[in-house]
């Protein structure tokens, strides 16, 4: 690969991040200012947005076969607007719109992702290999039952 081309490849690369991180810790603002019955107004903002989600999912999963494969980015980036849009405006509503950062909006958006990861981390690393150090030889060791452990 020439250096010309691998600079290209770069580049791009460099700018689809860039792209994807901005769609990402892009704050919107909020048409809610704070209420005294937020938890009211929380409901109803949540309940709009997932009807809007659904719509946006259900009309974009409607092509079939490789058009519906070349759908799911779209399906997904306008998710995380649905998504960041009700993160900024349940801040609002609780009149915390100064303290959302970008920061906070990635961890308000993934937060799930990385308790699902450290989950499986735990459950099928780490764990196995605190078993396997207090019990090595043990006929109870949840090693040679679960899939996926990791043996010393």
């Amino acid at each position: 690969m020439s250096d010309c081309s691998k600079e290209t490849t770069d580049k791009l690369k460099d700018k689809a991040i860039n792209i994807i991180f901005d769609l990402i810790t892009n704050i919107p603002e909020s048409i809610y200012v704070s209420s005294m019955d937020a938890d009211s107004r929380v409901k109803l903002i949540t309940q709009r947005a997932s009807f809007k989600a659904a719509t946006v999912s259900t009309t974009l999963s409607i092509p079939a076969g490789f058009t519906g494969i070349l759908t799911a980015i779209p399906d997904i980036a306008a998710i995380w607007r649905i998504q960041a849009q009700l993160v900024a405006d349940i801040a609002a509503t609780y009149g915390k719109i100064a303290l959302l950062t970008r920061e906070a909006m990635v961890w308000c958006l993934f937060r799930h992702s990385a308790a699902s990861s450290s989950m499986i981390v735990f459950k099928f690393i780490t764990f196995p290999l605190f078993w396997q150090s207090l019990f090595p030889f043990s006929a109870n060791n949840p090693c040679i039952v679960l899939p996926g452990c990791v043996r010393i």
